[in-house]
């Protein structure tokens, strides 16, 4: 092969090579792009749209050979947010192909606690406080097992002890919430 020909050869190829890593790299900003979009519909109580942005994240990571974990776990929360059933199913097979990602444990905690199945939902949230490292994810967490420990007690009929766990949460947000839920039923304590 000439030398001219073997260069022209050789361009082209880093060319196609160019080309190949700008195409993995849209990619990557569309997988972002559609999490982020997907996140702020989340955010906006567009729980339907971001289920459907999120679902299109997953699309693009599978085809591009990318990790879909957080469109994955968006897409739990969203379905949470609204009731959907199927979050308790998604986060269990979430859990079962991340069981050591934190936020996989926290999902099926909140799940569970949803469900009304507080002390499994309490050892779903204990393992991700034990695998969470930043604080603000351990508060939240914490916040979560306090509810739980709360509902749990309520439930078995001691009051007194559930209001001390209701203490224990800092999230004042949450904490309206759980008061708003109970004047709704009519269960002030």
């Amino acid at each position: 092969m000439e030398k001219g020909t073997l260069t022209v050869w050789l361009n082209v190829c880093g060319l196609l090579l160019l080309v190949a890593g700008c195409g993995s790299k849209l990619s990557v900003s569309d997988y972002d792009s559609k999490v982020a979009t997907g996140h702020r519909q989340i955010l906006n109580a567009q729980y339907l749209q971001a289920v459907k942005s999120l679902e299109d994240a997953y699309n693009v990571a599978e085809k591009f050979d990318q990790d879909p974990l957080l469109a994955r776990c968006l897409i739990v929360e969203a379905n949470l947010r609204q009731n959907d059933l199927s979050a308790v199913s998604q986060a269990s097979e979430l859990l079962q192909v991340y069981p050591e990602e934190p936020r996989a444990s926290e999902l099926m905690g909140k799940a569970l606690l949803a469900g009304g199945n507080y002390n499994e939902a309490e050892r779903h949230l204990v393992l991700a406080k034990k695998l969470y490292e930043q604080p603000a994810d351990i508060s939240r967490t914490n916040d979560l097992l306090a509810l739980s420990r709360y509902l749990s007690t309520y439930s078995q009929g001691n009051p007194k002890l559930a209001e001390e766990y209701l203490g224990e949460i800092k999230d004042t947000d949450l904490v309206h919430s759980v008061d708003k839920a109970r004047r709704e039923v009519g269960t002030e304590g």
